[in-house]
């Protein structure tokens, strides 16, 4: 695990004021994880992991909910960020100001990263 993230649904709506869920209806919920820096190597995946509580952490609902992820309608933006100098510059261990150049298998040139998901 290299990231975590919560969504409080007891306030879906906004940061200021909850509002009950009503069973039934579909919700878009945007749960925005936590900043991080790790190499995924070429060919190993991503997982996301939904649970529905924090043991020891958050004091569970009262009553037993049911959760139902609609994995179809479900999306996950991944930003990639940085390139394959700015690994090897952050790697090397030495302060050169120009990194030497490294090609490594399976990163490719950054792109602008996005809000996952509904932007």
């Amino acid at each position: 695990m290299f990231s975590r993230g919560w969504a409080d649904l007891g306030n879906h709506a906004s940061d200021r004021k909850g509002a009950p869920l009503t069973p039934g209806k579909a919700y878009t919920i945007t749960l925005d994880l936590a900043a991080t820096d790790h190499v995924v190597p070429k060919g190993h995946r991503l997982a996301l992991i939904v649970a529905g509580t924090d043991k020891n952490l958050i004091d569970p609902p009262s009553t037993t909910p049911t959760l139902t992820l609609d994995l179809a309608r479900t999306s996950v933006r991944v930003p990639h960020l940085g390139s394959a100098a700015a690994f090897a510059h952050a790697t090397s261990g030495g302060t050169s100001a120009t990194p030497e150049t490294t090609v490594l298998d399976g990163v490719r040139a950054p792109h602008t990263a996005q809000r996952a998901p509904g932007n």
